[in-house]
């Protein structure tokens, strides 16, 4: 295999030696690291040593790891027979499931298709056909290898750290010495969470947040800490795609991640950012993504705020235990959660559409491009068909009338 050409399997077996634009790259987020951290419980008749492992892997979807590879490669397709040639690949490159990329030799890794873009220009080039393709490294078996993870019990996992977490938080409230330190930052906390959520009018929303702000939560704090966990998750519910749910859990967390915050302050905003991971993480678990591409930032979206979460909270709690006596030592690490759901969403994701993008050759319009790409909802409502294609390429009117050549047009696939 020369430098020039990389090898492909797909899910089904078929293999194609495909010729290349030059050399191979690839991105990778360092997210995980093996992490010891002895100063988070550090204080007076305190030698307990505490561990927050997170572990750095290829594999996007495997151990503890989320650094997996975004391999984009473009491909060429020449001489008399490019065009079934590269309609061939594109067949096959649809095909659900995991497969194989050699990019060079001896090294065989497992990747899940991503996105194609398919270019022909007759003008400039009457044998050629450009193919952009992205490819993400995957792991060869879906984490955890000795339990299925399954929407379900994922569900249930999630549930059941949401009790630990309330749980903890009353042991907190019954031990603090400063308590009305505590419940002044919870007040606020709850005011912010409002506010973010000021466009809110979910009744159901509406009324978990009223009942809440009613208690006392130095008389009922597992109730409390347990109904936030309901609000947030009704709360990002309201949101119609995974991106706009991770977008404003984004902004959540950053309220509640200040630079400097005293031992009772960080105790409430543990719990709140922590119930608003796992919310995130349930919310998404439950979503259902159109594309692979858009499960797999999910994921990482997910991952890289519950990682800087775990690196702001250890930096926290170990300038707190510098100066305290009594240290903060959190009960709750919702990391094997993520990595739980992580696992359901990428299972779900191999059934998922591919995002095709198609350069037009010559002058069409959203009839032709529409019969020709949804060829079968066309035959059942070709309304249907025309408003999804509008939708999904954000159409204004004049594109109603006409699509000029080489517009780009997104199929899923």
């Amino acid at each position: 295999m020369s430098a020039n050409f990389v090898q492909w399997t797909s899910p089904s077996g078929k293999t194609f030696d495909l010729k290349i634009s030059g050399s191979t790259s690839s991105n990778r987020k360092r997210i995980g690291e093996v992490r010891n951290n002895p100063g988070r419980s550090v204080g007076e008749g305190n030698n307990k040593k505490s561990y927050k492992i997170i572990n750095s892997s290829e594999d996007t979807f495997q151990d503890r790891g989320v650094s997996g590879r975004d391999i984009p490669l473009t491909i060429y397709f020449t001489g008399e027979n490019h065009i079934a040639a590269s309609d061939e690949f594109e067949m096959y490159f649809c095909e659900k499931g995991k497969s194989k990329l050699q990019l060079v030799p001896g090294n065989l890794i497992t990747v899940q298709a991503m996105d194609i873009k398919m270019e022909r220009d007759s003008i400039k080039s009457a044998s050629l056909t450009t193919v952009s393709v992205t490819f993400h490294e995957c792991g060869p078996t879906v984490y955890p290898t000795s339990k299925i993870s399954k929407l379900s019990s994922v569900n249930n996992d999630l549930v059941e750290m949401n009790s630990v977490l309330s749980e903890n938080f009353q042991e907190v409230v019954d031990t603090v010495e400063d308590k009305e330190s505590l419940l002044s930052k919870w007040t606020s906390n709850l005011e912010t969470l409002t506010g973010t959520f000021s466009d809110i009018q979910d009744s159901a929303f509406l009324g978990i947040l009223s009942d809440i702000a009613s208690q006392n939560l130095l008389n009922n704090p597992l109730v409390m800490a347990s109904q936030l966990g309901i609000l947030l998750q009704t709360g990002l519910l309201t949101f119609q795609k995974g991106k706009s749910v991770l977008n404003q859990v984004n902004t959540i967390i950053k309220n509640f991640t200040p630079g400097y915050t005293s031992r009772s302050d960080y105790l409430v905003n543990d719990l709140y950012a922590k119930s608003t991971i796992l919310a995130a993480a349930q919310v998404l678990n439950e979503t259902e993504f159109v594309t692979r591409k858009e499960a797999v930032e999910a994921i990482e979206s997910l991952v890289e705020i519950n990682e800087s979460y775990v690196d702001y909270s250890q930096e926290k709690e170990q300038e707190i235990n510098v100066v305290l006596s009594e240290t903060v030592i959190s009960a709750v690490d919702t990391t094997g959660l993520v990595n739980e759901v992580i696992a359901s969403i990428f299972e779900k994701s191999e059934n998922l559409k591919i995002e095709k993008t198609i350069v037009l050759t010559e002058v069409s319009n959203p009839i032709l491009v529409a019969s020709q790409y949804y060829s079968e909802m066309f035959k059942k409502s070709p309304e249907d068909a025309l408003d999804y294609l509008a939708q999904t390429n954000d159409f204004s009117f004049d594109d109603f009338l006409i699509l000029d050549k080489g517009r780009e047009i997104i199929i899923y696939v």
